[in-house]
Formats: C-alpha cells, structure tokens, sequence
C-alpha cells in the first residue's frame, strides 16, 4: 500500500470517525443529563424508542455493576483504557490496514472511549440514555458508544474471518 493510499485510510476511515463518535456521544450524553435527568421516560414511536437518564457503574448492561468500585475502576477504567490504546496503536502499525478494519478500530475506540470519559468524569459510572423494545421485549439501557462499540466489533470480526478465509483458501506450498 502507498503511503498517500495508508494516510488516506488513517484520515478518513479512523480518525475522523473516532472523532466523530467521541464528539456525537459526548454530546447525546450532555443532551440525556440536562433534559431527561430527573424526568419520565420519553416515548416515541409508540413506546417502542425510550429515551430516558440512567447511570451504569457496570459495563454492557450492567455486568459487573455489582463489583467493589476498586474492581471496577481497575477493570473498567484502566484496563479498558490500555485495550483501547493497543488496539489502536496496533491498527496504525499495521501495514495492511483495510478501509472496513480502520472502520472497525474506529468505531471501537470511539465507543470505548466515549464511555472512558464518563467513568472518568462521573465516578466510575458510564451515562446511558435509549432502550428500545416491544412490550416488555425490551433491552437494557444503552448509549451511542455502546453502539458504535458493538458495531466496532463486528466490522472487526468480519474482516479477521475474511482474512482467515483468504488464508484457508491459499494453496499450500
């Protein structure tokens, strides 16, 4: 790959999503704290969208909310933040970097990092806004960060079970 080919994926495809989903999570999540703290929930599409405050001192749904905040902040906090350095520092040296990879890093750390932030700045708990369901079909509380982690993930699986398939497919030598 050239090198204007590799600062191309490096700009459009992982840093300026990153960006993106920090800034657009950050700012949701200001939005969830002036105008739904304290409030009923709101429903749109007949019930089916909630938007409504909460926070979460666990991870994805509350696992490990039940843990001492010591164990939390060590996990969820300072572990967490050096995954998501690695993983992102492992994405930029790597030479073969795709554009849905870079994607997936992306939306990884962007996620990831959303929710750093507010473990940061709220003692240890991440600020969840939006569940969605169908009577009482319904997920947990979530966040935009939690999306775009998930998503994240995904796009990141894809690609490594394509290159694995490429590899499977190669013909001995």
């Amino acid at each position: 790959m050239d090198r204007r080919h590799r600062v191309t994926i490096l700009t459009l495809y992982l840093a300026l999503p990153l960006t993106l989903c920090v800034v657009l999570d950050q700012a949701l999540k200001t939005l969830a704290r002036q105008h739904l703290r304290g409030e009923p929930p709101i429903l749109l599409l007949g019930g089916i969208v909630e938007l409504w405050y909460g926070k979460n001192p666990g991870a994805f749904l509350g696992l490990g909310a039940g843990l001492p905040a010591w164990a939390r902040f060590w996990l969820f906090t300072i572990l967490v933040g050096i995954g998501l350095a690695v993983v992102l520092i492992v994405a930029i040296a790597s030479p073969n970097l795709t554009r849905s990879l870079a994607l997936g890093v992306a939306l990884t750390v962007g996620g990831g990092l959303g929710n750093l932030i507010d473990r940061l700045r709220f003692d240890g708990a991440v600020i969840d806004y939006i569940r969605i369901g169908i009577g009482r079909l319904r997920t947990g509380v979530f966040n935009l960060a939690d999306v775009a982690l998930i998503i994240g993930l995904v796009l990141i699986a894809m690609q490594l079970g394509e290159d694995q398939e490429d590899e499977s497919e190669s013909p001995a030598p």
